[in-house]
Formats: structure tokens, C-alpha cells, sequence
């Protein structure tokens, strides 16, 4: 897919997409979800963690996965905190919780 093509599929300029790629402006985590599903490939592969990243809950374990509703409200919350010690502590609560074993 062209850049030109996956900017008008974000609803992007062209130029917004080269700031983005050159690493001037700084990429809102939504805009990479978005990005993701406009190639229909996981958000892992994009950020170089293929394969990196553990699930904790197999998709054949009758555990209940989260939506993709409840993942994109999680990821726009996220992305508008503007307090980067915030998101830090919310990403190691996040990731403790994920640890722990569950009921």
C-alpha cells in the first residue's frame, strides 16, 4: 500500500504520513492501531515485537478477550494523557496485572 493511499485511508495528508516516517512529528499510539488494521497486520509487527510479546489468555481457553470497541476506547485514553510518568505507571500496572495469575 502506498503512503498516499494509507494516509487517505487514516484520513491523513501525505505530508502528516512523511513527518510521521521521518520521526519529526511524534505518532499518537491510536494513529499506529489505526495503521495496523489499515494493513490488516498486528500492532507487534509494526513496532518490530512479533513474536516478543506472550499472551496470556489462548484464544481457545474460553477466558473472555477483549473487543476491539473496549481496545480502541483503552488505546484513545491512553493516547491523551499527556503525563509520560502517567502512562508509564499505567503501562507496569498493566502489565503486573497481566502477570498475576487469575482467579
Amino acid at each position: 500500500m502506498s503512503q498516499t493511499a494509507l494516509a487517505g485511508a487514516l484520513g491523513l495528508s501525505y505530508q502528516q504520513m512523511q513527518k510521521y516516517e521521518r520521526g519529526s512529528s511524534r505518532m499518537p499510539v491510536s494513529i499506529l492501531v489505526q495503521i495496523a488494521r489499515a494493513l490488516d497486520v498486528d500492532v507487534n509487527r509494526l513496532i518490530g515485537k512479533e513474536g516478543e510479546v506472550e499472551s496470556h489468555a489462548p484464544a481457545d481457553s474460553g477466558e473472555a478477550q477483549a473487543s476491539e470497541d473496549e481496545l480502541q476506547a483503552l488505546v484513545d485514553s491512553f493516547a491523551s494523557l499527556s503525563d509520560p510518568s502517567l502512562r508509564t505507571a499505567i503501562l507496569r500496572l498493566i502489565a503486573q496485572m497481566a502477570a498475576e495469575p487469575h482467579p
